[in-house]
């Protein structure tokens, strides 16, 4: 889904990148993970923030940053200049990877976005989806519980 323009605001002013850091990245770098990735993917990277973020708390060899809006894909290129870092104009419904090709993968609070979300994410109950099975050991990172009473 799409943007609209007061989202397009919020996400894109310095509020956002401040929380970003301060509140959204501790709660990641608290959660129990592999914290030696090579090779991560972030889905909804919108302007790069959190993908700079990424790089500088994870030190991964390889960033894919994938975002449907290639408006926000052109702002995060613009402000990037480091070729271990590709942002990619990609619905993360449907992601162009083999199997088993991230360490990890990361979500800065954007799964609400995707229609039909429960569909891109890896289930407790064996569920097969798109999203875990392009990620080596299912490792995940991401914030936001969509709906409390599913298990995920």
């Amino acid at each position: 889904m799409m943007m609209n323009k007061a989202e397009f605001f919020l996400m894109n002013n310095p509020l956002r990148a401040f929380i970003q850091e301060k509140y959204e990245l501790p709660i990641l770098r608290n959660m129990p993970t592999n914290n030696s990735c090579s090779s991560v993917l972030e889905i909804g990277c919108g302007n790069g923030y959190g993908t700079r973020l990424i790089k500088k708390y994870y030190s991964p060899e390889k960033i894919v940053a994938t975002d449907l809006d290639e408006t926000m894909i052109e702002l995060a290129r613009k402000d990037n200049d480091d070729n271990r870092i590709d942002f990619v104009v990609m619905d993360a419904s449907r992601l162009e990877f083999p199997d088993n090709y991230f360490d990890a993968v990361f979500d800065f609070g954007i799964i609400h976005h995707i229609p039909n979300w429960q569909s891109s994410l890896p289930s407790c109950h064996g569920c097969d989806t798109a999203r875990v099975r392009v990620v080596k050991n299912q490792i995940l990172v991401g914030l936001y519980q969509v709906a409390p009473d599913e298990q995920c």
